[in-house]
């Protein structure tokens, strides 16, 4: 009996140890829902994690995106917002790490959930082996095996729960390690981190703390995000600022561009008009060439001329004067006539009407008489006075063809001479048409060269204008700079020009031997200089109001004077040196325009018929004064 009732104690034991492990089964069943329930809000915050994941990815791309812009937007936006976006990147490590450690801590409570289901199972499992050795207990034992078979079905659905959450779990943990990689940069900590996310099921009231933290730190980021996309704006605008500016730039480069075109156009106009000037001064020279040879060409026909008809001219004026004896030996005849007829008027009654001679034009002489009918006494008388007479009317009418063939001679040298004189004067006035016209063209060139010359200083000046500028607006090229350099080109050309040009014109012109020139210098102070004269082979005035004598010196302040030389169509510009440069005292006869003497000076005044001509002149040196130099040219008497 005890050892029955030792049994049945042990039985109760047993049944009570039974039922409780049923009721710890049932409590672990009826934990389980609470457990789904939970792993489903596990769930649900690994959804929003990922969003919230997200939309960080996004806000990371724009930054990556905006730091891939170029240098000086960078530096102009992101200058001081480098420094917050390396906090910000701070923070989300640390939050990563917490995250991290979050996800270790679901690790760990899901171990544990797993090791409590093992025990379960292996309890279940002793129950429903306990049960099987003993299965004459009766309705407990069935109970207690329908309970089991619940409880394996119930452990088998929460066993396919649990596979279906740990692949769910793989799922999110893969797909948090791709977030977490596109998050970060180390690519080892991503992969740590996506490795640690599997701990993310068991804390979920942590992360429900954490996920509000992170909403709060995610508005944050998207307050920052906007005045971000504020910035970008403004910066934006900027750009289209930026854009603009440029192509302004463009633009001027462009106008740069057509104006260096443009100059190198000028250039290439300049340089075909200095081929021009070249051939215009070549042609200048030859002419004055051409026409001193037609000038000596002519003049040596007239000296031959005048060499061939000198033995005429001579016997010409031997024949006059034979001639004039004769006429005078006509009158002594007539005279004799005259005696004779006042005689035979008394004897014949012969009464003569006219006789008339000349006396002023000895080359005529008209003879006019009337006869009475002479009488029968005195016929042989008549016959002889008539054939005297018709004699002297018949050598009156010879010498009356010898002196008209004379004059018709002189006529014809006379003609001949003064023809030739009008061509002399119609080639010099031919000459200095052409003078005219060229100086017309070279004054026309000479514009030409100044507008070359601003315009290309223009373009200078808008290339060297501030490039830096905020705002540059489009504006319209001026061409009214002055440049010094491209002035002094073009002076010098003028001046090459121009010295090419006097010797030409001025060695044509011929030079006469009546006129004196006198140079007279006057000092800013007021005070004039001693006058001197042209050398000795021209001669002085006979008026009494002459300056000094003939080859008087004038001791210079300075060895060199610059002068410029006015003429009604040309500017010429010499200078007035000594050959001796030691030595300041200069003989007037050594004074040179240029390379030209003083006679070639001479030429020019005369021909273009210039009296008084003011000449100013600045003096090089130590003094800095400018003198007055006029220069007097006189008509000798």
């Amino acid at each position: 009996m005890l050892y029955s009732g030792r049994r049945l104690n042990q039985k109760q034991r047993v049944l009570s140890a039974q039922t409780r492990s049923v009721s710890a089964s049932r409590l672990s069943v009826l934990e389980r829902p609470e457990l789904e329930e939970k792993f489903a809000k596990a769930l649900d915050q690994n959804k929003e994690l990922k969003t919230r994941n997200n939309e960080l990815q996004e806000a990371l791309k724009q930054l990556k995106a905006r730091l891939r812009w170029p240098p000086h937007i960078q530096e102009a936006v992101l200058g001081k917002e480098s420094q917050q976006q390396e906090q910000n990147l701070k923070v989300l490590e640390s939050r990563n790490l917490q995250l991290a450690e979050q996800c270790q801590l679901y690790e760990r409570t899901i171990r544990q959930l797993e090791g409590r289901l093992e025990m379960l199972n292996s309890k279940n499992s002793a129950r429903s082996s306990r049960c099987a050795e003993k299965p004459s207990h009766g309705a407990q034992f069935e109970a207690v095996k329908k309970a089991m078979e619940e409880w394996k079905s119930h452990a088998i659905a929460y066993k396919q729960q649990a596979a279906e959450a740990v692949s769910r779990l793989k799922d999110t943990e893969e797909r948090l390690a791709q977030m977490l990689r596109l998050h970060t940069l180390d690519s080892a900590e991503l992969i740590r981190t996506s490795r640690t996310s599997k701990h993310a099921v068991a804390q979920l009231t942590s992360v429900q703390e954490e996920n509000r933290q992170m909403k709060a730190a995610i508005e944050k980021f998207q307050e920052k995000i906007d005045e971000m996309v504020g910035q970008l704006e403004a910066e934006k605008l900027r750009n289209i600022e930026l854009q603009e500016n440029v192509s302004q730039v463009q633009q001027l480069r462009r106008a740069n561009i057509e104006l260096l075109q443009e100059i190198d156009d000028v250039k290439k106009e300049k340089s075909a008009i200095q081929g021009q000037l070249q051939n215009l001064v070549h042609e200048a020279a030859q002419i004055p060439e051409a026409l001193e040879t037609e000038t000596k060409h002519l003049r040596k026909q007239i000296d031959a001329l005048r060499k061939e008809h000198a033995g005429d001219i001579k016997k010409l004026h031997h024949v006059l004067e034979d001639k004039g004896q004769q006429v005078k030996d006509l009158e002594a005849q007539a005279e004799e006539l005259k005696s004779k007829l006042s005689n035979l008027k008394s004897q014949q009654q012969v009464k003569p009407k006219k006789i008339h001679v000349d006396h002023k034009n000895t080359q005529t002489i008209s003879l006019e008489i009337d006869l009475k009918p002479p009488e029968a006494t005195v016929e042989l008388s008549n016959e002889e006075s008539d054939q005297m007479l018709s004699q002297m009317n018949d050598e009156v009418e010879m010498h009356k063809q010898t002196m008209r063939s004379l004059q018709s001679m002189c006529e014809s040298y006379k003609k001949e001479l003064e023809s030739l004189h009008e061509q002399l004067q119609t080639e010099r006035k031919n000459y200095a048409r052409q003078l005219s016209l060229e100086m017309a063209q070279f004054k026309a060139l000479q514009e030409q060269l100044k507008n070359y010359s601003n315009n290309q200083v223009v373009v200078q000046a808008e290339i060297e204008a501030p490039k830096k500028a905020p705002k540059p607006k489009p504006r319209k090229i001026t061409r009214q700079v002055k440049a010094a350099s491209e002035n002094e080109e073009i002076k010098e050309l003028v001046l090459e020009i121009e010295s090419l040009l006097v010797p030409e014109k001025s060695l044509l012109l011929g030079m006469k031997d009546n006129f004196f020139i006198d140079f007279k210098i006057t000092l800013p102070s007021g005070e004039e200089s001693e006058s001197y004269e042209t050398p000795a082979n021209y001669p002085l005035p006979t008026s009494p109001s002459s300056p000094a004598h003939i080859g008087h010196k004038h001791k210079w302040q300075e060895q060199k004077v610059k002068a410029l030389f006015r003429q009604p169509d040309c500017i010429i510009q010499f200078d007035l040196v000594s050959d001796n440069d030691k030595n300041p005292d200069m003989d007037c006869t050594e004074i040179g325009i240029g390379k030209l003497p003083l006679t070639e000076l001479l030429r020019v005044v005369e021909a273009n018929n210039m009296v008084n001509l003011d000449v100013p002149i600045s003096i090089e040196g130590n003094s800095t004064a400018v003198a007055s130099l006029r220069v007097a040219l006189t008509k000798v008497s």
